[in-house]
């Protein structure tokens, strides 16, 4: 678990330093229209904490349960899993959307660290969501509270233990495209369904096609090396 997290944490600082590097050399903040005004960072008026509270306590009733339900509903495992996706597939659409994640603004004004207007809220957000994963996986992985999730078989944990050049080059061109346009993978396809616009629909067609054109080319590669094992 200690080389997960650690993998983890590389392939984060990588994507980090590579969408801040592309976002400084190709000025996407100039790009992006982000006017060259310090951000001022400041409270959460009362709508804004209060939205947030909600969020939060409707986060941890859902998320109980669902702990609930797959305690008591044991033999519709299927059922309970589907449901479980769908909640927790709203919180994160909500908690991006509250957090100004679909916003390519600002991501890019967070990636473009030498811009006058260089926004590190999003530093909060990260370091937020990271103080609750890690120590939590910790905990239930390594002191064995639990021996599988209640709302699924097992947990699915990721299967590589090293840093090679795929994972390095993948971190770099997510990274690259991260700081290029401000989207990522999942505000893009919440913004697509809440917020539609060219920019957004453009990059989630490009995204649909690198993923099969990526599919393809592990395929083909994958297809000699079976071939010179079986030989």
């Amino acid at each position: 678990m200690p080389h997960r997290c650690l993998l983890v944490c590389c392939c984060r600082v990588i994507i980090i330093a590579a969408g801040v590097v592309v976002a400084t050399i190709t000025r996407s903040a100039a790009a992006a229209g982000i006017a060259a005004q310090p951000a001022m960072l400041m409270w959460a008026g009362p709508d804004v904490a209060n939205s947030g509270a909600l969020l939060l306590a409707s986060s941890l009733l859902t998320v109980l349960g669902l702990a609930r339900a797959g305690q008591e509903f044991t033999r519709e495992p299927k059922a309970v899993a589907l449901a479980t996706e769908l909640a927790t597939g709203a919180m994160f659409a909500f908690a991006l959307v509250y957090t100004g994640m679909v916003r390519p603004t600002k991501v890019i004004g967070f990636l473009s660290v030498t811009h006058p207007a260089w926004d590190l809220t999003l530093l909060f957000v990260m370091a937020g969501a990271l103080l609750m994963a890690l120590p939590g996986f910790q905990l239930l992985l390594r002191r064995k509270i639990i021996s599988k999730p209640y709302c699924a078989q097992d947990f699915e944990l990721p299967i590589a233990n090293k840093i090679d050049l795929q994972l390095v080059t993948g971190a770099v061109l997510f990274g690259a495209g991260w700081g290029l346009s401000g989207i990522c993978p999942g505000p893009a396809v919440v913004a697509a369904a809440a917020m539609p616009s060219s920019q957004v629909l453009a990059f989630v067609a490009a995204m649909l096609a690198g993923m099969m054109l990526q599919g393809m080319l592990a395929g083909l590669l994958a297809n000699p090396k079976a071939e010179s094992a079986a030989a």
